[in-house]
């Protein structure tokens, strides 16, 4: 309704969880309601939402048109955010609730794709993960696992995120 509150009428007994999403606002779900037949209220509110900025390029170059998927571990289904990089390879993933997330970037032009999990970001946070280089594998060599522990340190190796000065990008990469 306009006040924000809304009723669920002729649910079974059981279960449930309950989410709700605003524009400009971060999300917010419950789980774990147990209706049991009488009357049941829950409350929640919508936040301040959070952002995961980056900025993707591929073998030293801006990467453009690379799908960046963030989904919150434990409820992919309903917490997530996605972009499409620019012509500068930058990257916002908006609206996002608190919590921690798993991040897929896919760069169907050159055929990488990349995973890290454990991503966290707080109420209204801005996120700059910074320059994320993807590198193009030697040839002859089986595709790269998806990474899970520190980044690599070499041009020669699997994709993977840089931090920002990291000598394996090109001076140019911090602007």
């Amino acid at each position: 309704g306009t006040n924000g509150q809304y009723m669920l009428q002729g649910l079974p007994a059981g279960t449930y969880g309950l989410g709700a999403s605003a524009p400009g606002y971060a999300p917010n779900w419950v789980t774990n309601i147990q209706i049991t037949g009488v009357a049941t209220q829950v409350v929640m509110s919508l936040g301040v939402p959070a952002d995961i900025l980056g900025t993707i390029i591929f073998n030293g170059q801006p990467a453009s048109n690379v799908f960046v998927l963030a989904q919150m571990e434990g409820n992919a289904s309903f917490a997530m955010s996605s972009a499409i990089t620019g012509n500068d390879g930058k990257f916002d993933l908006g609206n996002l609730g608190s919590g921690t997330y798993d991040l897929s970037i896919i760069d169907a032009t050159h055929g990488a794709d990349w995973q890290t999990n454990g991503v966290g970001v707080a109420t209204g946070q801005q996120l700059e993960l910074g320059v994320l280089a993807l590198v193009q594998p030697p040839i002859n060599t089986p595709p790269a696992p998806s990474l899970a522990g520190p980044p690599p340190l070499s041009l020669n190796g699997p994709p993977g995120w840089y931090p920002p000065g990291h000598p394996a990008l090109p001076s140019n990469a911090n602007n």
